[in-house]
């Protein structure tokens, strides 16, 4: 899920923040106990 603030980006900045965050969220997730 991206940020509420990247919700008011273009299409094409918010292609870049999923990209950015997909990877981030998921190494997040795995860190969860």
């Amino acid at each position: 899920m991206a940020p509420h603030f990247a919700q008011g980006l273009s299409g094409e900045e918010d292609v870049l923040w999923q990209k950015l965050l997909t990877p981030l969220e998921t190494a997040t997730a795995m860190e969860i106990p």
